[in-house]
C-alpha cells in the first residue's frame, strides 16, 4: 500500500510531466486580432493614375474575435474565416464583394486560394496569397486602435 508522501510525489511527477509535455507540444498562439496594413510595390504603366496604383498596392486586414476577418486586397473586399495554429494562420475566403464564393464566376473561383499569415514580431506579420496578382509575401503592420496600441 502506498503511503501519503508517495501518493503526493506521484501526483507531483504526473503534474510535472503534463506541464513539460505541453511546453514541448503546445505553442502559444500569436494574437492576430485587430487591424493590419501593408503595401505592395507594383508599378503602373506610364500615365496610370496614382489613386489606381494606391488601390492595387494597399492591403488592409481586420481580424475579429469571432474567428472572422475582413480584407481589402487589390481593391477587392473579401470576408471569411481565420484558422490560427500557433505562430501561423490561414485565411479562408467565403465572400468576395459581399457575395458567396460559390456564386462567383468560375474564373473568380479559380483564382481563390487560402491566404497564409506568419508572425514576424509583436506587431508584424507576413501575408502571402499564392493566387494574387502579386504572389510575393507582404509585411503587414498592426494598426493601433486605442491608446494602449492594441485593438
Amino acid at each position: 500500500m502506498a503511503t501519503i508522501p508517495q501518493i503526493i510525489a506521484l501526483g507531483r511527477v504526473t503534474a510535472l510531466l503534463l506541464v513539460s509535455g505541453c511546453a514541448l507540444a503546445c505553442e502559444r498562439q500569436f494574437p492576430y486580432l485587430g487591424h493590419w496594413e501593408g503595401h505592395r510595390d507594383l508599378k503602373g504603366a506610364p500615365g496610370t493614375a496614382p489613386y489606381i496604383m494606391n488601390t492595387l498596392n494597399v492591403v488592409k486586414l481586420w481580424v475579429h474575435p469571432n474567428g472572422r476577418f475582413d480584407l481589402q486586397d487589390m481593391g477587392m473586399a473579401k470576408q471569411g474565416n481565420i484558422s490560427v495554429q500557433g505562430q501561423t494562420a490561414v485565411l479562408i475566403i467565403t465572400k468576395i464583394g459581399g457575395k458567396d464564393v460559390e456564386t462567383q464566376p468560375k474564373e473568380m473561383r479559380d483564382n481563390i486560394a487560402q491566404i497564409n499569415l506568419k508572425a514576424l514580431g509583436a506587431d508584424k506579420i507576413s501575408y502571402s496569397d499564392p493566387k494574387s496578382g502579386d504572389p510575393a509575401p507582404i509585411e503587414l503592420k498592426r494598426i493601433a486602435t486605442d491608446e494602449s496600441g492594441r485593438p
